[in-house]
């Protein structure tokens, strides 16, 4: 039988207790000056899953769940050694989260780095970056995300849409054979 594991994914060891603060400031794409109030980011540790011949990764609970302030600033604290996925889960009102809505942070001893994603290989191997999905600029443990105005909108073609095509198919025949029943009474 083969077996699997789960584990958390190793960053170089250190002893230290130190743990490391993530800011994020959010604006507004077009316009950096305009602080946006109201969004709401999540943060999950990143797991290793190990399966005979398949190495792949998951992103854990919710360890905090933060909104920006007026300011359009908030922080994840004493985040600690590892690696996190950072979700961006509801936009501020009267804007959409621009392209993706995921970055990943790896923390190690010497702060927070903000990493560039490959989906074809594990976060271990992922490197350095400045920007990263919906981070347009990111120094120092402080990460600066965009969004766009507008509204999102809503999903369309699901069960709800399949319900109405058979209902008006259904509609439709009964229609027909009624009318050619009336038809007939007519002539007859």
């Amino acid at each position: 039988m083969a077996r699997s594991a789960i584990r958390s994914i190793p960053t170089r060891s250190w002893r230290s207790k130190q743990r490391f603060d993530l800011s994020i400031t959010k604006i507004e794409k077009n316009d950096s000056s305009t602080k946006l109030e109201g969004a709401t980011f999540t943060v999950r540790p990143i797991h290793e899953t190990v399966h005979p011949g398949d190495t792949g990764f998951y992103a854990g609970d919710v360890l905090q769940t933060v909104s920006t302030d007026e300011n359009g600033e908030t922080a994840f604290n004493n985040l600690s050694a590892g690696y996190y996925e950072v979700k961006e889960t509801v936009p501020p009102a009267g804007y959409i989260i621009a392209s993706t809505d995921v970055f990943y942070v790896r923390v190690t001893q010497s702060g927070i780095e903000l990493l560039k994603t490959d989906p074809e290989s594990v976060p271990a191997s992922w490197t350095s970056a400045s920007q990263d999905g919906i981070v347009s600029a990111y120094v120092n443990g402080a990460a600066t995300v965009e969004n766009t105005p507008g509204h999102a909108l809503p999903n369309a073609g699901g069960p709800g849409s399949s319900l109405f095509t058979v209902l008006g198919a259904v509609t439709l025949s009964a229609g027909a054979v009624l009318a050619y029943g009336w038809n007939r009474r007519r002539e007859a």
